[in-house]
């Protein structure tokens, strides 16, 4: 899905990398506001239910008949994603400004993966057999990821100092495509994983997202019976290898653990 994206968008691999995990970061910002403004029903009939997402849906893997789908609903989704295309262009340049591309490239990367993420998500609520009411539990669910706190001054500090005390690391998204693309292909992949993939350290996630989609995380009520509030969810996702069931005929979904997040929340994100 990454050359395609690249190709479509005409960035770089590096590139285009930075530029999807800073698109999704968008979109789930984006995601939460609509779910906080209008509820589970409206993201289950209008977002799930659009159309584009039907149509990708027909396709059981990335390949050019899909990306051609993609690009051509892309705006439309968009749009409906974010609420207004005034924040897809706000979004559009502020990814372009990080990894030193164009408003252009980085929007067409940015809508064609909100088409790609509302297709995903319609499959596994589907999957899961979930309600209005239990879709806005499981979104409720989801901002402890992106909880306030992470972005104090303490932890903010706190971040600071150990990405200083890491040479590996590179300091800027803008030294990160430069040094993916000055290095041998070993030592880039090493580079970006380092950056990324191997800290026990939670990504961070910009909070220009929250500005921009308007998400206040301070107005979710908190979810005390984590096992009631993804009901059928849990049936599908979420489950660590040992927790599996014993037979032959078992069709459920597993996901790897997320180490930097303690149980139960691990069942219930996005990524």
């Amino acid at each position: 899905m990454l050359s395609l994206l690249a190709d479509a968008a005409q960035l770089s691999l590096p590139q285009a990398r930075l530029g999807m995990d800073a698109s999704l970061q968008a979109i789930v910002s984006a995601l939460l506001a609509y779910q906080q403004r209008h509820q589970g029903q409206a993201v289950s009939k209008k977002l799930f239910s659009r159309s584009a997402v039907k149509e990708l849906r027909q396709y059981n893997s990335m390949n050019f008949a899909t990306i051609s789908a993609t690009l051509y609903h892309r705006h439309d989704a968009a749009d409906a994603v974010f609420s207004d295309n005034a924040r897809v262009i706000k979004a559009s340049e502020h990814i372009a400004e990080n990894i030193d591309a164009t408003m252009q490239q980085a929007q067409t990367l940015l809508t064609s993966l909100c088409v790609i993420v509302l297709r995903e998500l319609a499959i596994l609520t589907e999957y899961s057999q979930l309600d209005s009411d239990e879709i806005n539990k499981w979104f409720a669910l989801q901002p402890q990821f992106l909880s306030v706190a992470r972005f104090s001054p303490e932890h903010t500090h706190t971040l600071s100092a150990e990405t200083e005390n890491n040479s590996d690391l590179p300091k800027s998204t803008t030294e990160a495509v430069e040094a993916i693309e000055n290095n041998s292909e070993n030592n880039a992949e090493r580079t970006l994983l380092n950056a990324e993939q191997l800290s026990s350290i939670p990504p961070s996630f910009d909070p220009y997202w929250y500005e921009l989609s308007g998400f206040k995380p301070e107005n979710y009520e908190p979810v005390q019976d984590m096992q009631m509030a993804t009901g059928n969810y849990l049936k599908a996702i979420g489950r660590s290898p040992d927790n599996l069931q014993q037979g032959r005929h078992n069709d459920m979904l597993v996901f790897t653990e997320m180490h930097a997040v303690a149980l139960p929340h691990q069942r219930c994100c996005f990524n």
